[in-house]
């Protein structure tokens, strides 16, 4: 969702828990192929207030109102798992992975906001 906030898409929707909370609300399925149409399409970023470039972002680093969350696995974090050029963290970045936020009894929904809210806030997101 952020991707597209840069790029200047603010229409979009999150489909809650995916295709898995989908099915299990047993709503409908298409299962015939649909053949994409081809367009022409240069993403470019369109809104830069929603990210940050590196200068800004190392003069920042250690200050109070400012955090870095890392929501990728705990390996990536670590840096035991390397799926980009470079394994670890930015240094002060918080880890909460994104998984922690989904509800596993529930399809994979987000749980209950104000929970993940203080969870986020104990590892000192706010």
């Amino acid at each position: 969702l952020w991707t597209l906030e840069v790029m200047g898409h603010s229409r979009y929707s999150y489909l809650n828990g995916g295709i898995l909370a989908w099915r299990a609300d047993e709503k409908a399925q298409q299962t015939e192929s649909v053949q994409p149409i081809a367009s022409v399409y240069e993403a470019a970023i369109i809104n830069p207030v929603e990210r940050i470039e590196l200068d800004e972002l190392k003069d920042k680093l250690g200050q109070s109102q400012f955090a870095v969350w890392d929501a990728r696995s705990e390996g990536e974090y670590a840096g035991t798992d390397v799926k980009a050029t470079r394994g670890g963290h930015i240094p002060t970045a918080v880890h909460y992975e994104w998984t922690r936020a989904m509800d596993k009894d529930n399809a994979l929904r987000i749980r209950d906001m104000a929970e993940v809210i203080t969870e986020l806030e104990t590892v000192g997101l706010s």
